[in-house]
């Protein structure tokens, strides 16, 4: 019998051979009786957050102009009038995340000692 010619066994067909012998499944139960019951504490405060650092700056960032980038287009198609709002929040969010990048480039650059110190004059 080739391996294609086999028809599939159905999923919801219960497998006799694979059910477990009913003097385990009842040990399995009194084992389970006979545990000492578990002991919560109190439940833990959330951590804080420090909300003003710089991944979430990033975030913001770069979710404000994938967004701004995304909504622009879409808005432009559907609007008859003037389009300055739209390019003036689009400079905006380019502006903070132009920010955003130049932090991390001047992190990535002084983490590897690009710079070289200069002597006092």
């Amino acid at each position: 019998m080739s391996r294609g010619d086999r028809s599939r066994r159905k999923t919801n067909v219960p497998r006799p051979e694979l059910a477990r012998p009913a003097e385990r499944r009842h040990d399995r139960d009194r084992e389970h009786d006979q545990r000492p019951p578990v002991e919560r504490g109190p439940i833990q405060a959330m951590p804080t957050w420090a909300w003003r650092t710089f991944p979430v700056f990033f975030a913001f960032a770069l979710g404000l102009f994938v967004g701004v980038f995304a909504g622009v287009p879409s808005g432009i198609a559907n609007e008859q009038g003037n389009g300055v709002p739209a390019l003036v929040l689009f400079l905006g969010a380019a502006i903070i995340l132009g920010f955003a990048l130049s932090r991390i480039t001047t992190r990535w650059i002084l983490a590897r000692n690009w710079p070289k110190s200069r002597p006092r004059r």
